[in-house]
């Protein structure tokens, strides 16, 4: 139910978009999402010489889709790929964590700026905000 009342209210948002931007978005979305994946199983199989149920166990974990491990394990009728999943979904959820909050990567930096002027930005940006105290007076933060 959820799922359908998304894919309702996104529907017209998604053909405008679709239509201002054309097809390239939609391929370029499809190739950002299936180059990792295939890298990783080629990876995996070849220069790591892993077992392949272990490579889409690993796979599953990286896109911590954990509906996708029991489908696997359902197929190979063994738990095996189970020990490639958890060390991929561990890292997944921690850099889902790590960048989930922000629209871009801690380490960007930005044109014409360093790590340092963003820091300081991001520092006194928070040493601005106030926040109420015990006795309803704002102190800084």
């Amino acid at each position: 139910m959820f799922i359908a009342v998304v894919g309702i209210t996104a529907g017209p948002s998604f053909i405008q978009g679709f239509q201002q931007v054309g097809v390239s978005l939609f391929l370029v979305g499809a190739l950002a999402t299936a180059i990792p994946l295939i890298l990783e199983l080629l990876m995996a199989r070849y220069l790591f010489k892993f077992h392949p149920a272990l490579c889409l166990g690993c796979t599953a974990g990286a896109r911590t889709t954990t509906a996708a491990l029991g489908a696997i394990q359902d197929t190979v009728e063994s738990q095996t790929p189970s020990l490639g999943y958890t060390v991929t979904y561990a890292v997944g959820n921690i850099l889902l964590i790590i960048w989930g909050g922000s629209d871009r990567p801690p380490y960007v930096i930005h044109k014409n700026n360093n790590l340092n002027s963003l820091y300081e930005r991001k520092r006194r940006k928070c040493s601005q905000q106030k926040v109420s105290g015990r006795n309803g007076e704002d102190q800084p933060v």
